[in-house]
């Protein structure tokens, strides 16, 4: 996996991130600048919208703190593993390789703290190329019927084709069964479908 690959994922990884956080900012964005609205905020929570954010931001603090634990957990369990990945420490983001039976693939560990979950992202090594978009879409959302956990997403802007799941690990402690169990359920289908999904793009 070149530099300019595992690059490419990583867009799109942040990407998704970032459209959740960007969410939030602009609904809070949205009630500062509407003054009614804000009076309206105040009088339904019995708080100010200051008081309602510095809540938040606490909060927040909070969360990413117990965050921090879980993820530095998570790293100790890869070294216990002795698995080679990379890690981003600002955004708590753990990248493995694993070669399986018919592909090799970048997972993407990413750990939420505002809403303390863990995404799993199985990233497949393949660009999808113009023309191909239609029919991709069609197959995965087929693939997707069948799925129990997680679902096959496709991005436009950056051709990147992942497998991904999320859970919450909210007032839970790190346990190293239940991740392998979610690991070892986003690894299955992108190595079932793989031959698949080459074939067509």
């Amino acid at each position: 996996m070149t530099d300019e690959e595992l690059e490419r994922q990583l867009r799109f990884i942040l990407k998704q991130i970032n459209e959740n956080v960007n969410v939030l900012e602009d609904y809070i964005d949205e009630i500062k600048d509407d003054e009614e609205l804000a009076e309206l905020f105040t009088s339904v929570s019995g708080k100010t919208l200051e008081e309602i954010i510095e809540e938040q931001n606490e909060s927040d603090r909070r969360r990413t703190e117990e965050s921090r634990g879980y993820y530095e957990k998570l790293k100790q369990y890869m070294d216990e593993k002795n698995w080679t990945y990379r890690s981003i420490d600002d955004d708590m983001i753990l990248v493995v390789c694993f070669g399986l039976s018919n592909v090799v693939v970048n997972v993407f560990v990413i750990i939420e703290p505002i809403s303390q979950t863990v995404t799993i992202n199985t990233v497949l090594p393949y660009e999808i190329k113009d023309g191909n978009e239609d029919a991709l879409k069609i197959m995965l959302a087929e693939f997707n019927s069948t799925c129990r956990f997680g679902s096959f997403v496709f991005d436009d802007e950056t051709g990147c084709l992942a497998y991904y799941y999320s859970w919450c690990f909210f007032r839970q402690n790190f346990v190293k069964e239940v991740f392998e169990n979610y690991l070892y359920a986003c690894l299955i289908p992108p190595d079932d479908y793989a031959e698949i999904i080459n074939g067509i793009i």
